[in-house]
């Protein structure tokens, strides 16, 4: 499978990402206060997703998901650092709907929604538009252009969250 993966280390081909003793995405959530969220999720994973979260590499199926996943951990940032993006290969990696993170933190306190949202998260039943890859490392095949345009992945992410709130996640 092909996957992205943009950060802000510039890696060379055959470059391993990671593992991290936590990462990037863990620590933002940590720092902005949802740290409750990431250890519900990891508390709840399912025996067959091979991958937790915390100390995860991340990656989309398109570069312009990449992108804005990477643009969405600077989101808060004074200064926004140099980004590269790269098409990663990785043996295994968890698959699960990214706009259910937001989800799950706009629903602490309400046990019945937050049990819901972490059940469709790694079991998803639904179809989701907007997916985020995640294992313990990945390999850099080559590095790519920056996406031009990420209207596409934009739409894609706020269909999610639409489908979501219809839904009741």
């Amino acid at each position: 499978m092909c996957l992205y993966h943009c950060s802000i280390e510039k890696y060379l081909p055959g470059a391993a990402i990671g593992p991290y003793p936590r990462s990037r995405f863990t620590e933002k959530q940590y720092r902005e206060g949802y740290e409750w969220a990431e250890r519900l999720l990891e508390q709840h994973r399912p025996a067959d997703q091979p991958y937790g979260r915390e100390n995860a590499v991340y990656a989309c199926d398109s570069a312009a998901n990449a992108a804005i996943f990477l643009e969405g951990e600077y989101r808060a940032a004074k200064t926004i650092p140099s980004f590269y993006c790269y098409e990663v290969k990785a043996d295994l990696v968890s698959r699960c709907p990214m706009a259910l993170i937001r989800s799950l933190e706009l629903a602490k306190g309400d046990d019945v929604r937050t049990k819901a949202i972490v059940a469709e998260y790694w079991t998803p039943t639904t179809r989701w538009r907007y997916w985020e890859y995640f294992g313990p490392a990945m390999t850099v095949v080559r590095d790519i252009r920056w996406p031009s345009d990420g209207t596409s992945a934009r739409i894609d992410y706020s269909a999610d969250r639409e489908l979501a709130t219809r839904l009741g996640l």
